[in-house]
């Protein structure tokens, strides 16, 4: 779509001053029952249909967007303005496939234009941002039509051989030569969360699946996640979803000797703290644990 949608979107947002804050004030009596539960509680039965849907009411308030590189805090005008672009762009009863894809065609990958100084709507302006900034623009979309998502973030590994690696992106002192950092969203849609990454336009289960677990390499040189976790309102992490995303899709495999291997390599990274320094230094030296995976991962790909 047009630069046009967005600032037509700020003309209209300036036509309202007087009724944004009111709006923007509805949110509060539903975060704050939400609240009430504790994070230890809503762990133990995430499972269940009525305390998933309290914990998605946790992420629908557009006014915060919280990760672990940045906390962002938009304006009631800022929301409106998100509100504004993303109905004039959602016209049929999907509007999370939608939204992914219109973030996609608008925002290129780019990598420390700002230091994660510019709001939301100033990375769709520029047309430019990282896999944190985009999932922080397709979040503000998703929140102001209140559609709750949250972000999660995950440690992949990238491509394996020295010359290939990411390092023009990542200097090798940060990550290490064989990971990447990424983060996406999930979204609440139909009574469960489904995974929503603007950057490798995908929405939804299977296309994650088809974009994401790549034995030898995928786009943007990442291969397969090794950690995934999904972020709390605060921007810390909160709930493991390595055996949503790395083990369930290969359920019919259960008992088969990749899947074993497979599932052995999956809980040793998950056991790996993250937050804990120099991973990528240490990810080195596990080159043949992550090549075995890419083998065990090909074979259950040809499985299914």
């Amino acid at each position: 779509m047009a630069r046009a949608t967005v600032t037509r979107s700020v003309t209209v947002c300036q036509k309202h001053a007087s009724s944004r804050k009111r709006r923007g004030r509805r949110w509060c009596g539903k975060i704050q029952k939400c609240i009430r539960y504790s994070r230890h509680n809503l762990r133990s039965v995430h499972g269940s249909s009525r305390m998933s849907e309290t914990l998605a009411a946790l992420f629908v308030d557009p006014r915060t967007i919280a990760g672990s590189r940045r906390k962002y805090e938009l304006t009631s005008d800022e929301i409106d303005c998100a509100r504004a672009v993303a109905t004039e762009i959602v016209g049929s009863n999907d509007p999370v496939s939608i939204l992914t894809a219109y973030v996609h065609d608008r925002i290129r990958p780019a990598y420390g234009l700002s230091n994660y100084k510019r709001q939301p709507l100033g990375v769709l302006e520029d047309g430019r941002g990282d896999c944190f900034e985009t999932s922080a623009v397709t979040a503000m979309l998703l929140r102001s039509l209140g559609i709750p998502c949250r972000l999660v973030t995950e440690i992949c590994a990238a491509r394996f051989e020295p010359g290939a690696a990411l390092a023009v992106l990542v200097p090798t002192a940060v990550a290490g030569p064989f990971t990447n950092g990424h983060v996406w969203l999930e979204a609440w849609t139909t009574d469960t969360w489904q995974p929503v990454d603007a950057q490798f336009d995908v929405s939804g289960r299977q296309r994650w699946e088809k974009a994401r677990l790549q034995p030898r390499g995928g786009r943007f040189g990442f291969r397969f996640p090794l950690q995934l976790k999904s972020l709390d309102v605060q921007g810390a992490p909160d709930i493991d979803l390595s055996g949503r995303y790395l083990l369930t899709p290969f359920e019919g495999s259960r008992g088969a000797p990749a899947f074993e291997r497979w599932r052995a390599d999956v809980e040793h990274f998950r056991d790996i703290r993250r937050g804990r320094p120099f991973l990528g230094a240490r990810l080195t030296f596990m080159l043949p644990r992550l090549r075995r995976m890419a083998r065990n991962l090909e074979v259950l790909l040809a499985a299914r």
